[in-house]
């Protein structure tokens, strides 16, 4: 069955807050894309504090997977974070010495490095029972 994995950037809260607020950022996902999607289940994948994970990212750099969604940390078809949502259509280039990486994978690491140190990045996956013509556009 096909997986969605959803990246939440969560600020100033709590984690059962943060918890919280990622549920209601899957739904809110699924409300903006009907037509492409049927989630049969939907379950948080992993919980982070922002500043171990930061510790853990590397600049990007070609990955083996070509796929859109493709990130160091794995397959990432959208993220949240207080700047709103992005998907890898509609992020922002990849820098000009952009060290072969795709623009998604600098908007993941962007994402991840902003993070204030209070965050709590959330992955949610969505199991897909049916994709329309693109997982997110």
């Amino acid at each position: 069955m096909p997986r969605c994995t959803l990246l939440f950037v969560i600020e100033g809260e709590l984690l059962r807050e943060s918890i919280r607020a990622s549920c209601e950022l899957a739904d809110e996902y699924q409300r903006l894309m009907p037509q492409v999607m049927e989630v049969s289940k939907s379950e948080i994948f992993a919980v982070g504090e922002a500043p171990r994970i930061q510790r853990r990212m590397r600049l990007p750099h070609p990955l083996d997977d070509c796929s859109s969604a493709a990130t160091s940390a794995g397959p990432i078809h959208a993220l949240w974070s207080p700047a709103g949502w992005w998907t890898p259509g509609d992020c922002p280039p990849a820098p000009p010495d952009s060290n072969g990486a795709t623009a998604w994978q600098w908007a993941h690491y962007g994402t991840v490095m902003k993070a204030s140190r209070d965050a709590h990045l959330i992955l949610w996956d969505l199991y897909i029972r049916h994709v329309g013509n693109e997982l997110a556009a």
